[in-house]
This record gives C-alpha cells, sequence and structure tokens, in this order.
C-alpha cells in the first residue's frame, strides 16, 4: 500500500451544495460558481465522451475510463490529474483540492469543490482529465495541435541502432 500523507483526506466544510444561487459568485468573487451543467456542457463537447449515471454519480468517461465525476449533491467534481503533481497542488491550495476517498489516492485523481473552481479553470480541468484518457492523436486533432511522429521528437532511437539490427 502506498503511505500517503493525512493532508490529502482534510475536508473543508460544505459549500453552497453546488447548487448556483442568484447574487453569489465563485472564488474570487468576479465569475459565478461552476454547476453540473457548466461541466456537462465542457466534458460533452469533447470527442468520445459519454456520460453514464453510477450510484446517483454523474460520470464523464472515455470507453470505461472516468475522468470527471461529479457527486449526487453537486458539490464536488473529481477528475483524472497526474499523481505526481497531486501532493503539490493539494498543499498550495488546501481548502480547493483534496482526496474525497482514501481509496482514490492510488489512482491520478483530485477533487475540488465545485463551489471554488471558477468556469476558465474548469475548463482547463476537464480538458487536461479527458487529454489523459484518450489517445495522442484524438487530442491533438481536437485542439488543432499537429502530432509529432516519434522519430522526429529528438529520441534519436532510430539512429542509435545499427543499420543491421534494425527489424523490419
Amino acid at each position: 500500500m502506498i503511505p500517503v500523507p493525512k493532508v490529502l483526506y482534510s475536508r473543508a466544510p460544505n459549500l453552497n451544495h453546488g447548487k448556483r444561487q442568484p447574487g453569489r459568485t465563485g472564488r474570487k468573487g468576479s465569475e459565478p460558481m461552476v454547476t453540473a451543467q457548466d461541466v456537462r456542457a465542457v466534458a460533452l463537447s469533447l470527442p468520445r465522451t459519454e456520460e453514464h449515471l453510477i450510484h446517483d454519480y454523474v460520470k464523464f468517461r472515455v470507453g470505461k475510463i472516468v475522468y470527471v465525476a461529479i457527486t449526487p449533491d453537486e458539490t464536488i467534481m473529481g477528475f483524472a490529474f497526474p499523481r505526481e503533481e497531486r501532493p503539490a497542488l493539494i498543499a498550495a491550495e488546501p481548502d480547493r483540492f483534496f482526496v474525497h476517498r482514501p481509496s482514490d489516492a492510488r489512482f491520478n485523481w483530485i477533487d475540488a469543490y465545485m463551489a471554488l473552481v471558477a468556469p476558465a479553470e474548469m475548463r482547463e480541468f476537464v480538458t487536461e482529465a479527458w487529454r489523459m484518457v484518450v489517445p495522442k492523436r484524438v487530442a491533438a486533432a481536437h485542439l488543432g495541435q499537429p502530432l509529432v511522429p516519434a522519430a522526429r521528437r529528438g529520441s534519436g532511437a532510430a539512429k542509435a541502432r545499427p543499420a543491421q539490427a534494425r527489424r523490419r
């Protein structure tokens, strides 16, 4: 079992139950709070995404891999996030980011309070989580980025082997 620091499991108070209320704004007071409908609009605009309701959790996935989940009360959004970078993000902003369930610590996953996430941040989190689960060519085609073949990346792997050792 991977040892996980206790700070990952700290929980802030339940904030607004994820529902947008008139006059309420998000983190900095200048942008509205993110709702499940906002997340749905972004996620379903991404290729290969399917929406599923599993045990009252709204989940967005590509194939069988879930990349965004929203709790039944719509207060917490979980999303795919690099495990190596997670402790730094949680330490920097523990009031916004955490690991909701101890079992999620072994996955590339992090949770955030939806009331404290700005719409622009949500779009970035959802898009980057989606990029983690789709083939690189699909992400490159959707985001308008050129896909660089492995031989052109400068790895030098093809040049390092002698001609007679290359397999055809």
